[in-house]
């Protein structure tokens, strides 16, 4: 079940909290937008609200430190985020390789360290963003492959239990719903093998 307070036993870095919050905030302004005009078709909208979003998380120090690790993941998901909002919007500003293979890195070396202090959503946000912004790329399968295996040791049992699980606050359906169902199929055969 989706919870926006994050709850978790890992304590959150300002730095963390900054980006749960920008990403917040931009999904209220996308959701909020009134049905009577297609949003997705505005880029002026996308250039003016997203603009600000990223630049924002660009500046964000990079940390190294290994004790802020979710710190750095949640700032490059949020950057993988933005940009499969832009691609929504049918731009295509900012190139995801450097910033999947960075974040694919950090994630390989702390799965290899216990991950049960953070919450289970937020993993599966960091992973699931991940794994579509992989969507054409050879980092599909290890996204699929470390998906599965977090459901797994978390106790999930299907596909859409992980994306309920990931907050409401960080998540918006619409935007993800194709890219999330091919992950998903990915996942499932990696579940099973």
């Amino acid at each position: 079940m989706r919870d926006s307070t994050y709850s978790s036993t890992a304590r959150w870095s300002f730095g963390t909290i900054e980006i749960f919050n920008l990403i917040s905030t931009l999904n209220k302004s996308i959701t909020s937008e009134p049905s009577k005009r297609n949003l997705w078709t505005d880029p002026v909208w996308a250039t003016i609200n997203l603009t600000p979003v990223l630049h924002r998380l660009f500046s964000l120090p990079k940390i190294f430190d290994k004790t802020e690790w979710l710190q750095e993941s949640c700032r490059l998901t949020a950057i993988l985020y933005v940009r499969e909002i832009q691609r929504k919007f049918g731009l295509n500003t900012i190139p995801t390789d450097t910033y999947l293979s960075k974040l694919k890195s950090l994630m390989t070396k702390e799965m290899q360290w216990d991950l049960y202090n953070v919450d289970a959503g937020i993993l599966l946000w960091i992973m699931i963003t991940g794994g579509i912004a992989a969507s054409y790329t050879k980092e599909r399968s290890w996204f699929a492959t470390s998906i599965a295996s977090i459901m797994r040791q978390r106790g999930v049992r299907s596909w859409e239990d992980s994306v309920s699980s990931i907050p409401h606050s960080l998540w918006i359906q619409d935007v993800f719903e194709w890219s999330s169902a091919s992950l998903g199929a990915d996942v499932v055969l990696a579940f099973f093998v």
